[in-house]
């Protein structure tokens, strides 16, 4: 059997499957170029999750995302899930990058980001419809060589 997974005691992250992949169906998903998520776990609970997309191109280039259900925000469980899956980019992976997209709407996913290290280094104006009104999108980035582990 093959399963993913980031060590971690706070949150745990783990493959967001529900069982661990047999050898076929981890080779058939890495065929595809398949996202990899991760479930964010506290004391074993899901409380949200998480992904990084791989740009399968020697650029070294990886976009991830993050979602924690509401009634668990302020624990810092997404800067915990975000600084993992850095860690797994860049360690694991070897890549030199990656980016993440928030709204500008959304201070508290901004500070996410920029807590574990990333720079603003763009803003798409009107970029989004959420709840009923157009919001700019930010763009972050982080360099590999800028990452403190």
């Amino acid at each position: 059997m093959v399963s993913r997974h980031i060590p971690r005691q706070h949150p745990c992250i783990i493959c967001g499957f529900n069982e661990p992949l047999s050898e076929p169906a981890a080779e058939d998903l890495n065929a595809r170029g398949a996202d990899t998520h991760f479930v964010v776990c506290v004391d074993d609970d899901p409380v949200g999750t998480c992904m990084l997309h791989e740009d399968h191109h020697p650029w070294g280039f990886g976009v991830l995302g993050y979602s924690i259900c509401p009634d668990h925000w302020g624990n810092g469980y997404a800067t915990d899930a975000v600084d993992c899956l850095a860690q797994y980019a860049f360690q694991e992976l070897r890549l030199n990058k990656l980016g993440a997209d928030c709204y500008a709407t959304n201070p508290a996913s901004a500070r996410v980001l920029e807590k574990v290290g990333f720079q603003q280094e763009g803003r798409r104006r009107d970029h989004a419809f959420v709840n009923g009104d157009y919001v700019d999108l930010l763009e972050y980035g982080l360099l590999a060589d800028n990452w403190a582990p």
